[in-house]
């Protein structure tokens, strides 16, 4: 359970630091064009969906029966990350 918890934080602190480079182009400029490399876009998705897979896991772990207080904690790690 807390691998999948502290590989999800890792993940989500990843796509903060990837969406605030520079040259990101998750953010549209002057009336909704892209910009930037579109590299570090796809490296983005990639990070997202490495931590989606992880709260799926991390889900399944708590519908086996991990324990709410450590399943509590890493939420608010999580959410307070970015």
């Amino acid at each position: 359970m807390r691998i999948f918890a502290l590989t999800l934080v890792a993940f989500v602190v990843a796509c903060v630091v990837c969406a605030w480079l520079p040259e990101t182009p998750l953010v549209a400029i002057d009336g909704g064009r892209a910009h930037g490399h579109d590299e570090l876009g796809a490296v983005f998705v990639a990070l997202l969906a490495a931590a989606f897979a992880c709260y799926l896991a991390g889900l399944w772990a708590v519908r086996r029966g991990a324990r709410f207080t450590v399943v509590f904690a890493l939420a608010c790690a999580i959410q307070l990350a970015p």
